[in-house]
């Protein structure tokens, strides 16, 4: 499983540690019926990368103000990834707990 998850995150992006989190987000939230399950997937992660995108705004003028910096970045990939890293192990030993 975590040499899929590598493999994926390192094909698509960092933002693809959005598109393994979010089913089961939407699983836990709209249950199991697919007719409902599958479009609130599809809102569940615009509303996770908007969020993202959002708080990575944010946090970089916060740190341009806080080091005196010009421009200064924060990728939203870094954050989805920091954020997403701990999630899929939480979701990884959820699942394996459940068998």
């Amino acid at each position: 499983a975590v040499a899929l998850t590598a493999g994926a995150v390192s094909a698509v992006g960092a933002l693809g540690f959005v598109g393994l989190l979010v089913p089961h987000l939407a699983l836990a939230v709209f249950g199991a019926d697919l007719r409902v399950t599958l479009p609130g997937a599809a809102l569940i992660g615009a509303a996770v990368v908007c969020g993202a995108d959002a708080v990575a705004q944010l946090l970089s003028r916060l740190l341009a103000t806080v080091l005196d910096a010009d421009r200064l970045t924060l990728p939203v990939g870094a954050l989805t990834t920091c954020v997403g890293a701990g999630l899929l192990l939480v979701v990884a030993r959820r699942r394996a707990d459940e068998r």
